[in-house]
């Protein structure tokens, strides 16, 4: 939860009922008391800033079925009517319809800990770390290992690229949530139960030390692939859960199945049984842009359905099956950096489009990395073929298409706190919405598209429009549109080729 808490004046003084919310994902309370001339909120925050605006709604869970809730991002006061979407238009979005909750870790990156040519790291470069808050808050996934009580990075195989926790500590001062992934000294998944758990207490002991705490664990990485699962993973992964929720038993963990970049698959063996009681999500890795290209972003919302349907069962997980999550935690163009399209229009419609089918399905969307030559949000200023376009910290394609999604910190609208019910019917225009009246609109063609929105919920009002460039694809987006008026509940609006646009309603 990220942004401030303001608005509060909207509440009525009058109001007698004290709300409590619990978010146990980011250790958020919040406890408001009405009296007639003095009302008070008091907050406890645990894991990062809070988002808002806050609103109140039905919630089980409380006295009075009352609590109050803060937003994914910061909003405009937008509200949502009865109205049902006229007849006859292309593209649908219904504000009256959420569907898949969001917050704080339903976007994210990884924080790869290379350094690039020593310039591109955030615990290293002042630049390179305002740059990736730039993006606004997200969730930021980590490899960090514990090492006998030598805590660092565990990326290529415990390489020495900065403190763990100051790694922790700028994640945190950009308004971002980090996620561990716990790796060892010589491989990613060489650790042991002890280490495991060690790096649990590092972060999270005494209310939180180092930087932490830390909410969201992984426990290690791509265990199947050659050379890469020293020890047998299926045979530990019951012993590193459970002394991990030992020593924290608020902590969300995530185990990694092996990834194949087509069907994003894995081995997870009947053994997972023996960790079902410990694992709240099971993730995979997909990069199939390269090879499969545009019109295979759609697999990204079938992935979370065949990988419940195949390892999220009963049998593997018991009564716990239905609380247990999907998980995208890594995704790209490509695997590797060989090709060009990392650079092109194509890495920014892929990249919105990825998150957009992913958040559809329920599971969240993590891309692969800050630095990594091609594979990285900006040029870490190292030599590649082919030659990374632009100068040092130039923003590549990728960065774009996640900023279109969170609003580029605060540029324009943020995802809000819901998706809502949206389609289209234009061959090669995808449409993703949110409840705070933010509408993502992918024209994946290389022709422009004019489309009429018809909207659920809102008859009228004023909106903003912000594009990528297909020409230039390394470039910010522009506004196009400033408080433009619309009536009738449509909005026409042309989507240039190759572009995403954030279409933004106050």
């Amino acid at each position: 939860m990220y942004s401030k808490l303001k608005n509060m004046s909207k509440y009525r003084q009058t109001l007698a009922t004290v709300f409590v919310i619990i978010f146990a994902g980011t250790g958020v309370y919040l406890l408001v008391s009405g009296h007639a001339a003095t009302p008070y909120a008091s907050l406890n925050v645990a894991g990062g800033t809070l988002t808002g605006p806050a609103v109140a709604q039905n919630c089980s869970g409380t006295t009075d079925g009352k609590c109050v809730v803060f937003g994914a991002s910061s909003g405009s006061g937008f509200s949502v009517g009865t109205s049902a979407p006229p007849a006859g238009t292309s593209t649908v979005v219904d504000f009256r319809n959420k569907t898949q909750p969001l917050n704080i870790y339903s976007v994210g990156a990884t924080i790869s800990t290379y350094s690039g040519n020593g310039q591109a790291n955030i615990n290293k470069s002042a630049t390179w770390k305002a740059g990736l808050a730039g993006l606004g808050p997200i969730a930021w996934r980590i490899p960090l290992r514990y090492n006998g009580g030598n805590p660092g990075s565990s990326a290529g195989g415990g390489q020495s690229s900065g403190d763990a926790a100051t790694y922790i500590q700028n994640i945190k001062s950009i308004g971002g949530q980090p996620v561990v992934v716990v790796g060892g000294d010589t491989s990613d998944n060489n650790f042991t139960a002890a280490d495991a758990a060690g790096l649990v207490h590092y972060f999270n002991d005494n209310g939180g030390q180092h930087g932490g705490p830390v909410h969201a664990w992984v426990i290690g990485n791509e265990y199947s692939n050659s050379g890469n699962d020293p020890i047998g993973y299926q045979a530990h992964l019951a012993g590193w859960a459970s002394a991990m929720k030992a020593a924290d038993p608020t902590i969300t963990l995530s185990a990694p199945a092996a990834p194949d970049m087509r069907y994003a698959d894995g081995p997870i063996s009947a053994s997972i049984t023996n960790a079902a009681q410990y694992i709240d999500y099971l993730s995979y890795h997909a990069y199939q842009g390269q090879s499969y290209g545009l019109g295979a972003t759609s697999d990204y919302e079938t992935f979370p359905d065949t990988f419940t349907s195949k390892y999220i069962t009963a049998q593997n997980f018991g009564a716990r099956a239905s609380q247990v999550h999907p998980a995208l935690e890594e995704y790209n163009w490509a695997p590797s950096g060989g090709s060009t399209d990392f650079f092109q229009w194509q890495n920014t419609v892929f990249t919105a489009s990825v998150i957009g089918h992913s958040l559809s399905a329920g599971a969240h969307a993590y891309e692969y990395s800050d630095s990594n030559g091609p594979l990285g949000l900006m040029n870490d200023g190292t030599s590649h073929t082919p030659a990374l376009p632009g100068s040092l910290y130039t923003k590549f394609p990728v960065y774009w298409g996640i900023g279109m999604w969170t609003g580029l910190n605060g540029t324009f609208t943020g995802y809000g706190n819901n998706l809502v019910k949206a389609s289209s019917s234009v061959s090669n225009v995808e449409v993703y919405a949110t409840d705070n009246g933010k509408i993502i609109a992918i024209n994946k063609d290389t022709a422009n598209h004019s489309v009429t929105l018809g909207l659920g919920g809102v008859s009228s009002g004023t909106y903003d429009i912000w594009q990528t460039g297909q020409t230039n694809p390394t470039a910010a987006p522009t506004e196009v549109a400033k408080s433009a008026a619309f009536s009738d509940a449509t909005i026409s609006v042309t989507l240039p080729a190759g572009t995403v646009s954030s279409i933004d309603i106050q």
